[in-house]
């Protein structure tokens, strides 16, 4: 498919809460592991609280240096296994060393809800959409893919190398295409990486009053 461009998607999705604030609004935000995800997130909820909430994630990982408590949620897998099935956008451990991931659905209604989403969870939504899951089936979804190549990448953490990459990659691409053609997904947005010395062209501080 031919994917939309990236700030296409944040108007989009803005009209869209702005239309439909009985529904849940989803805004994923897909992309390998360093391509600016969290911090895109982050700085796009800070500076627009009025319009995005970010969605609360729970992990079973430990916590990594840099991270703020309210980042995740950190719990154990006994923990995770409890809380499983009220999750949305999980990830059970097939492709991040174990490490398990859930999307709490406490949706803010009338604003747009950000996910950080890998194919797993991309997948998990899908399965939901295809079970009817009542969640899935009243939400409007979205989706920016962030693609820097392996030579940019802010990190490459806990061990995953370039072919790790290019694999989680490759699935993330397929996933997203699937939800896409089911219609779960209603467009992607894209934007790929240039070495210009800024992660977000054109969208330095993300202030969408701008």
């Amino acid at each position: 498919m031919k994917y939309n461009t990236f700030e296409n998607i944040i108007k989009t999705i803005t009209v869209e809460a702005d239309i439909n604030k009985n529904r849940n609004i989803i805004l994923l935000l897909c992309g390998n592991s360093g391509s600016g995800k969290s911090t895109f997130e982050s700085k796009l909820v800070r500076k627009n609280s009025n319009l995005f909430f970010k969605l609360p994630q729970c992990t079973t990982r430990e916590k990594r240096p840099y991270e703020k408590p309210y980042d995740y949620f950190f719990i154990n897998k006994e923990t995770y296994g409890l809380l499983k099935d009220k999750l949305i956008a999980k990830i059970q451990g097939k492709s991040f060393n174990g490490t398990c991931y859930g999307t709490i659905p406490a949706f803010s209604k009338g604003k747009i809800n950000t996910c950080v989403a890998s194919y797993e969870a991309i997948d998990d939504i899908v399965k939901m959409y295809d079970d009817n899951d009542p969640l899935i089936k009243n939400s409007i979804i979205y989706t920016l893919l962030f693609d820097v190549d392996y030579e940019h990448l802010k990190s490459k953490r806990e061990g995953r190398d370039k072919n790790f990459i290019i694999k989680e990659q490759t699935e993330l691409v397929k996933s997203l295409n699937n939800a896409y053609d089911k219609k779960v997904i209603r467009d992607i947005g894209y934007w790929r990486f240039e070495d210009n010395g800024f992660r977000f062209p054109e969208m330095h501080d993300v202030n969408l009053k701008d």
